[in-house]
């Protein structure tokens, strides 16, 4: 989430920036994101190190072996509305079925969805949308 704004991205990756300047943004940034302090020490160790921009690929090291390791999947789901605590549940249970892992959800709204939900685990998709749907039965309908 760090390199995701553009204003930090830049600061932080324009080699012609001085380093003290770029660990000012840097440190500026973990205060308004509330980062804990290892995670703040680990982001300045990457920058003073010249390897800032390879958070991206760190982070997803990390998760990959933190998934293997646990035995968690992270299910990245879509939905059309808000989904409240027992929906949650009810919906981690379902992909914990159909993918036979311990599921962790990352729940965010697509407007597109015009209702129902779609997640990706690892090179799983399930989509049990109405856009989906719809464009199965047409599909079918053209293939007879």
């Amino acid at each position: 989430e760090v390199l995701e704004r553009p204003a930090a991205r830049q600061a932080l990756l324009v080699p012609s920036i001085p380093e003290d300047d770029r660990r000012a943004v840097l440190e500026d940034l973990c205060e308004a994101m509330k980062l804990p302090d290892h995670l703040r020490r680990f982001l300045l160790v990457m920058l003073g190190a010249g390897r800032i921009a390879s958070l991206s690929s760190v982070h997803t090291a990390y998760v990959e072996i933190f998934e293997d390791r646990f035995q968690v999947r992270t299910a990245h789901v879509e939905t059309a509305s808000p989904l409240g605590d027992e929906e949650q549940a009810k919906l981690t249970e379902k992909l914990e079925a159909l993918i036979g892992a311990r599921i962790q959800l990352e729940v965010r709204e697509n407007p597109e969805l015009l209702a129902g939900w779609r997640a990706r685990v690892g090179n799983h998709l399930i989509e049990a949308d109405l856009a989906s749907q719809a464009r199965r039965l047409a599909d079918q309908v053209v293939k007879g």
